[in-house]
């Protein structure tokens, strides 16, 4: 009879002993899932192809948006879907007829890409002495003769800005060597988008 005892006793320590292991090794697992999935999101973004290959990418939106900022979507998002995940347009912000020329809002995204919303920008600046200050020339729809006017732009560089356009930044100027670093520094207080 104590031997009957013995075995079942032995019998269910070592059920909960087995019990304990596998809830053990349960959520133990379940936090290998969490770290995996944590590790995967990181390398997509640091790494060219790895996001698409997953079915997403990663995208980055500015201007006049309620949430600029870099956003993930599927692969056949559109600059709509990014717009709408960025809470929209800012009504109160936004150059409506730069947006209408520029913006292509069922355009498919691309992995890295950045889209830019134009903000509305005050054109002129007039002081209470009635002077009239020279406004920043747009490098998006300046005229040939505008972009001319520029400190160190000739007929070269002005036709080379109005081929290269749209811009999402100044900076871009730069990135499609369109213009020197150095040219840049010095036009950068004159120009906008």
């Amino acid at each position: 009879m104590k031997s009957r005892y013995k075995y079942l006793v032995l019998f269910l320590f070592l059920f909960a002993i087995f019990a304990s292991i596998k809830l053990m090794d349960a959520n133990l697992g379940s936090l290998g899932k969490e770290v995996k999935n944590i590790s995967n999101s990181s390398s997509d973004i640091s790494s060219t192809g790895s996001s698409i290959s997953s079915g997403m990418i990663i995208v980055e939106i500015s201007g006049a948006v309620i949430k600029p900022g870099v956003y993930s979507l599927n692969i056949d998002s559109r600059v709509q879907d990014l717009i709408n995940l960025a809470g929209g347009i800012d009504n109160a912000n936004i150059d409506l007829n730069m947006t209408n020329q520029s913006i292509n809002k069922a355009q498919k995204l691309k992995d890295q890409q950045k889209v830019y919303i134009p903000l509305l920008q005050t054109l002129s600046v007039t002081s209470s002495m009635g002077i009239t200050a020279k406004s920043a020339i747009s490098i998006n729809n300046g005229t040939y003769e505008e972009l001319l006017s520029l400190n160190g732009v000739g007929d070269v560089i002005a036709k080379k800005i109005i081929n290269s356009r749209y811009y999402s930044s100044v900076d871009e100027l730069v990135s499609k060597k369109v213009i020197s670093s150095s040219l840049l520094d010095k036009i950068s207080s004159s120009i906008r988008l």
